[in-house]
C-alpha cells in the first residue's frame, strides 16, 4: 500500500513540476543513413540540451528505496553524459547480456573481411541450449547463416544461436570487445564474466558513439535491438512511436542464489535520447512491473521537462 501511495505521489510531483502539456513525439525521419547513432559523431556543431535531472533522481531514489533495495538502475542522458546511478555497483554474472558483445565481435570480424555474413553455420550438440530461443528445437545438423544467427541471438535472445556465433570467431576477438568497454572482469566464458548495471551501459554507449565498431555495424546492431520480441519491460512506453534498442537478460548473483532480471538499452526520445538499465532481484512478474514503472517515469520526465 505504501509503495502504491509513493508511486502516485511521485507521478503527481512530476505532473505538477513539468505541466500537463506533454508534446507528442515521434522518431524524426530525416533520411540519415545511421539513425540509431549519436548525432555528435557526424558534426562538431551539436546543440547540447542541458536539463535538470534532480527531480527525476529524487523520484527514482524514492521508488527504489520503497522497493526494499531490490533494484539497481543506471540512467544516462546521452547529449550531456549526465547520469543517475542507484545501487549500481554490485556485480552479477553476465549471462544473457553476453550476447551483445558476442554480436559486436562477430560484426568486427565481418567488417575486417575475416568472416562472411552469409557463411553457413551448422548446429552441433555442443551448441544446443534450451533456456532461451527456439533454434534448439530444430536439433543438431540445422543450418543457419551468420546474419540469421545474429538476429536470432539479439531479437530472440536465442542461446543456441549465440553459441554458434561465439564458436565462429577466435576467442581473442571477444576479449578485445571487453577490453574496449567498462568491464572490470574479462573472460571468454560468460560464467566468469561479471558485470554491474553501470558497466553494462558502456556496451550501448559504445554502439551509440560508434567507438568500437564502424558506423554501419554499430547502427545495424542497434537497429536489430529495436526489433526484439521482448517489449514488456523498459520498452513498454505509452507510445509506440519511440524506438528502444535494448537487451533483456536473466543473471545470477555472484555471492548468492538470487536470480536477477534485467533490461538495458537506449530510448530514442527525439533530441533527448538516454540509456536506461534496470536490474531487479524479484520474480519475473514483479521485475517487469518495476522496469515498466521506472521506464515510464523516466520517459514522462524527459518529454515534459523544460
Amino acid at each position: 500500500m505504501l509503495l502504491t501511495i509513493s508511486i502516485a505521489l511521485n507521478l503527481i510531483l512530476l505532473y505538477m513540476l513539468f505541466g500537463k502539456d506533454n508534446p507528442k513525439l515521434s522518431i524524426k525521419e530525416d533520411g540519415q543513413e545511421h539513425p540509431f547513432l549519436s548525432k555528435r559523431i557526424f558534426t562538431e556543431d551539436q546543440n547540447e540540451y542541458i536539463i535538470n535531472l534532480n527531480p527525476l533522481r529524487k523520484a527514482l531514489r524514492a521508488y527504489v528505496q520503497n522497493s526494499g533495495k531490490k533494484i539497481q538502475l543506471y540512467f544516462e542522458y546521452l547529449p550531456s553524459g549526465s547520469s543517475i546511478g542507484i545501487n549500481h555497483q554490485e556485480d552479477f554474472v553476465a549471462a544473457s547480456l553476453f550476447k551483445v558483445p558476442v554480436a559486436m565481435a562477430v560484426m568486427k570480424q565481418i567488417s575486417e573481411g575475416k568472416l562472411n555474413e552469409n557463411r553457413i553455420l551448422t548446429v552441433e550438440e555442443k551448441h544446443i541450449d534450451n533456456r532461451f530461443g527456439t533454434l534448439w528445437k530444430k536439433g543438431p545438423g540445422t543450418k543457419i547463416t551468420v546474419s540469421e544467427a545474429i538476429k536470432a541471438s539479439l531479437m530472440q535472445s536465442d542461446n543456441t544461436a549465440a553459441n554458434l556465433l561465439q564458436d565462429s570467431i577466435p576467442p581473442s576477438s571477444l576479449a578485445d570487445v571487453f577490453q574496449s568497454l567498462d568491464f572490470p572482469s574479462i573472460s571468454e566464458n560468460e560464467a566468469q564474466t561479471y558485470v554491474s548495471v553501470k558497466n553494462y551501459s558502456s556496451i550501448f554507449r559504445s554502439l551509440y558513439l560508434s567507438s568500437y565498431l564502424s558506423r554501419q555495424s554499430s547502427n545495424e546492431i542497434l537497429n536489430i535491438l529495436t526489433q526484439t520480441i521482448f517489449n514488456d519491460k523498459i520498452a513498454a512506453l505509452p507510445t509506440k512511436d519511440i524506438k528502444v534498442a535494448h537487451k533483456i537478460g536473466v543473471l545470477n548473483s555472484v555471492n548468492s542464489n538470487e536470480t536477477i532480471y534485467t533490461d538495458c538499452g537506449i530510448v530514442y526520445v527525439p533530441n533527448r535520447p538516454y540509456i536506461l538499465c534496470v536490474f531487479a532481484k524479484e520474480s519475473e512478474e514483479k521485475a517487469g512491473e518495476h522496469m515498466r514503472f521506472i521506464s515510464n517515469l523516466a520517459y514522462s520526465y524527459m518529454i515534459a521537462v523544460k
